[in-house]
């Protein structure tokens, strides 16, 4: 049975956009060749998998793998080493715990192109989250389909990037019908009691934002000190954990800012960042903040968008000054606030 007109419309979309978006983050030249879309499983290649889960209101899982000397190369540039030390990490195959969790933040990164091209197909804003990786994941190999291309990452790596999708979608047509129920969503996903105190807990804290800036921080401990920046500063702080929560607020009230702190988030929230600049509205600067603000986490920060750098810890001061700064001049912005 072929898949839903959708799922080709995405690998497309992905083709189209994935080079693009993988040279912005890399500085290196991205090409996708060959693509094509079917139901044979991947052969005995050494890919990296990682699992892409879809969120609300579909629970569906991808899974995207990546071949090993690709995955050395992207991990290598997104951190910004050398070209030269790269390709020797490339020739020697290696994977240290550091380039697993780079890889976690370019998967990250690349989840980003699957959002648009699922809402651009179906028109509905999904979000992919990074579920687990690795070099010795289950892959399913029924009623899935695999998207395969080879991907060329300049001069230093090609290799084969395959996708592989629900055969059956991403929904449409699939969706169950509210029951009207407390548990139901409006899109027929049954939620549990422990969901649904938790999404009202969310509408209850943005229903009273009134605009200022937004601290994406998902870990508990450090909510209390940024809250506590907003009560008496000269900004007003909310803090979410997720950019679903991001959304959430932006309809009900003016963000002024976005701050992702760096030192709750998978790599350094480097790809968070990327992430939050796409969503973000048009003159919505993004800052980062970190409390070990090395030469390549400054640099990687600023490479995906970040209008300007907090060193922790900050100040309510510091946060209105990296503002200030951000609106005055955000493409002159170099170095640490």
């Amino acid at each position: 049975m072929a898949p839903p007109p959708s799922v080709e419309a995405i690998v497309r979309a992905v083709e189209a956009a994935l080079p693009e978006s993988l040279r912005q983050v890399t500085r290196t030249q991205v090409e996708v060749r060959s693509a094509s879309l079917g139901t044979k499983a991947p052969s005995d290649e050494d890919l990296y998998w990682a699992r892409l889960d879809l969120e609300r209101p579909e629970p569906v899982a991808t899974w995207l793998g990546i071949a090993r000397p690709v995955a050395v190369a992207l991990a290598g540039l997104l951190v910004m080493m050398q070209e030269k030390v790269v390709r020797e990490k490339v020739e020697q195959g290696e994977i240290t715990d550091e380039d697993l969790e780079s890889l976690e933040e370019c998967i990250s990164h690349i989840s980003t192109v699957f959002d648009e091209a699922v809402a651009e197909a179906i028109g509905e804003q999904y979000e992919f989250g990074f579920a687990e990786g690795g070099f010795d994941l289950d892959v399913p190999d029924r009623d899935v389909v695999h998207w395969r291309a080879e991907l060329a990452v300049g001069d230093l790596a090609t290799g084969p990037v395959v996708w592989v999708l629900p055969a059956s979608g991403f929904g449409e047509g699939q969706r169950k019908p509210a029951t009207g129920g407390e548990g139901a969503a409006a899109a027929g996903v049954e939620l549990s009691d422990e969901e649904m105190a938790a999404i009202r807990e969310v509408a209850a804290a943005s229903a009273s934002f009134g605009g200022g800036v937004v601290v994406l921080a998902p870990v508990e401990r450090v909510r209390a000190t940024w809250e506590a920046l907003g009560k008496d500063g000269p900004v007003s702080v909310e803090v979410v954990r997720t950019v679903f929560e991001l959304r959430r607020v932006h309809r009900v009230g003016t963000i002024e800012a976005v701050v992702v702190d760096g030192d709750v988030l998978p790599g350094g929230g480097v790809a968070a960042l990327g992430i939050t600049r796409r969503w973000a509205a048009p003159g919505v600067p993004v800052l980062m903040a970190a409390s070990r603000p090395t030469r390549h986490h400054v640099s990687a920060s600023l490479a995906a968008g970040a209008a300007a750098y907090l060193v922790k810890p900050c100040t309510a001061d510091d946060v209105a000054r990296g503002l200030e700064h951000a609106r005055a001049a955000p493409a002159d912005l170099h170095a640490p606030v």
